[in-house]
């Protein structure tokens, strides 16, 4: 199974069922299943910042594991005319919409190194299986 690491607060708002693009600068022919992995280390500026603001981010957020699976249903250029993505969607060329659809979060989550871009989960961790 493929698997993406996003760093927490980012996760979060994905597995909240509040964002669905994910924002990458680099392109995927990857089509289906995703298993969405929390990266080592949080955003911790960012999730600062964004409590500063009024959002509700919960403390002890995972990291350092698969939290949940996901279908990656269409990557497109953010400068596409025809996107319909909503706010959560950088709009600067040269970056890409990853547009995430039936995301769910694991009971427990597993935890594993992860790595850059897009890589395989181990057999023995696949969450599918």
């Amino acid at each position: 199974m493929r698997a993406l690491t996003i760093t927490q607060p980012w996760l979060w708002f994905i597995t909240s069922q509040v964002k669905r693009v994910e924002n990458r600068r680099y392109n995927t022919s990857h089509r289906g299943p995703l298993a969405l992995h929390a990266g080592a280390r949080p955003d911790t500026a960012m999730i600062r910042a964004m409590r500063d603001e009024g959002w509700l981010i919960p403390t002890g957020l995972p990291t350092g594991a698969v939290v949940a699976t996901c279908d990656l249903i269409d990557v497109h250029p953010a400068g596409d005319r025809d996107c319909r993505c909503n706010e959560w969607a950088e709009r600067d060329h040269g970056n890409y919409h990853w547009v995430l659809a039936n995301v769910q979060t694991l009971l427990t989550p597993i935890e594993c190194h992860g790595a850059r871009r897009l890589w395989t989960l181990p057999e023995h961790l696949d969450v599918l299986r």
